[in-house]
């Protein structure tokens, strides 16, 4: 049966964030932060996995001031799921959420003609060392802008993003991008763990996101073969199955 519940409860301050000594957001992350979830941008997840989708919708996301004078983003959620589901969200002590961030460039991306690609890694599990070192390794043949995903939550899963578009997705599986993905994956703090990897594919027919778990650069690499080679459109978010070696609508 489904059921229904309306959450409440801080999504992020500006204050200290548990587990995350050196991070602060500020008040216009928190404006951004509060608009991208009244728009729908922000999906909701258990743990901040991809494969526990949590239904929802946003009644309310505004900054507000604490009492202690910090300032953050309350929001009021409507979730929907069974018994078992709805149980766990209220048992929890509020919501966990992740963004993107950007880190300065010493290159001079405007004169640049080559692909475009924007990697985002994790910023627990990696740290902004290996995402300068990876853009530093792949700029020889593409225009790269460095990120970090920060997972507001204890012990983040190992997570990187990746935003191209068509001319860089023909390279994805090859040469330098490839091996440059492997020694990414191998940094990862929680080598035991699968590593999930997001291609946030830009195409003239829309955007696509496509989702792989692997701790194996060999699965890894065969996915994004399959990637580079779909002839027609699978839908606009998709996941690799690792036993059919093949992509398919999510």
């Amino acid at each position: 049966m489904m059921n229904k519940r309306t959450l409440k409860g801080w999504v992020a301050t500006d204050g200290p964030i548990d587990g995350h000594p050196d991070l602060r957001v500020d008040l216009e992350m928190l404006a951004e932060l509060a608009d991208r979830l009244r728009s729908g941008q922000m999906p909701f997840q258990f743990d901040h996995d991809s494969d526990k989708p949590i239904k929802s919708r946003v009644l309310l996301a505004e900054v507000r001031q604490l009492e202690n004078g910090d300032h953050g983003v309350w929001a009021e959620i409507e979730v929907f799921g069974d018994d078992q589901t709805i149980s766990e969200l209220e048992m929890r002590k509020g919501f966990s959420i992740a963004f993107t961030k950007a880190l300065p460039r010493t290159d001079h991306p405007r004169t640049s003609n080559k692909p475009k690609i924007a990697i985002f890694v994790d910023a627990i599990n990696f740290g902004s060392a290996a995402a300068l070192e990876a853009a530093r390794t792949l700029s020889p043949e593409f225009d790269v802008q460095p990120g970090l995903l920060y997972q507001l939550w204890i012990v983040p899963p190992p997570k990187i993003i990746i935003y191209l578009g068509i001319e860089a997705l023909k390279s994805i599986a090859d040469g330098l991008f490839f091996d440059t993905l492997k020694k990414l994956m191998s940094r990862s703090k929680q080598s035991k763990t699968s590593l999930e990897l997001e291609f946030r594919v830009t195409t003239p027919k829309g955007n696509v996101d496509a989702r792989l778990k692997t701790s194996n650069p060999t699965e890894a690499k065969q996915a994004l073969k399959a990637l580079r080679d779909i002839t027609k459109p699978l839908g606009k978010s998709i996941v690799y199955d690792l036993q059919g070696k093949r992509w398919r609508k999510k």
